[in-house]
């Protein structure tokens, strides 16, 4: 599975060699020039409101700055939830090998689908791609009626043991519950093993 992405802005650090200050804002003419996916920022927006709250600082530049930066959260989200789903496919009949997003990096100071910035600067994504490539990935998927199924999925050529501890919060901080549960893989020369664990 290859080319599967989500858009994000670069850090303001980043941006602030190539703008002034009329063109922080995700409205501005130049940030629609370098908007190079057709309804982007629109898209952007809507998963931005779908899961946080839209900046709303009074000052300009700090709204800009909140806005890249929760660009950059949303697609982290995005890339990783999708990354960790095809992963899980391995032991599924659909056996999705591999995967690789886009992009890596940007050749301008625009928003991109890039997880590193022109100039080197990584983005939010790239520090979270290390966690969700992992050799062994513990992932989680939720279900209808409040239920959570955890998934652990080897890319191991050995055989691995070992045991997911689990807390579980309730929305005021309170631990409710810890358990463990622990896995064995014995690995056959097929990359692809998933442990599925439901939580009521």
């Amino acid at each position: 599975m290859s080319e599967f992405g989500f858009q994000s802005y670069p850090s303001l650090y980043t941006m602030a060699p190539v703008t002034i200050p009329s063109d922080l804002n995700y409205q501005s003419d130049l940030m629609n020039h370098r908007q190079h996916h057709e309804d982007g920022n629109s898209q952007l927006i809507a998963q931005l409101k779908m899961h946080l709250q839209f900046p709303t600082s009074s000052n300009a530049t700090q709204q800009f700055d909140d806005y890249c930066y929760l660009t950059q959260i949303v697609q982290t989200m995005c890339i990783k939830a999708e990354s960790e789903h095809y992963r899980r496919l391995k032991a599924q009949k659909q056996m999705t090998m591999g995967l690789m997003f886009w992009q890596l990096n940007d050749i301008w100071q625009a928003p991109t689908w890039s997880s590193i910035e022109y100039g080197g600067r990584w983005k939010m994504l790239q520090y979270a791609s290390k966690k969700f490539y992992r050799e062994v990935l513990v992932s989680a998927v939720e279900n209808p009626r409040d239920t959570l199924t955890v998934h652990v999925t080897s890319d191991s050529l050995t055989d691995i043991s070992g045991s997911v501890n689990f807390t579980l919060y309730n929305w005021n901080g309170m631990n409710l519950k810890q358990w463990s549960q622990s896995f064995d893989f014995l690995h056959n020369g097929v990359h692809r093993s998933i442990v599925p664990v439901l939580i009521n």
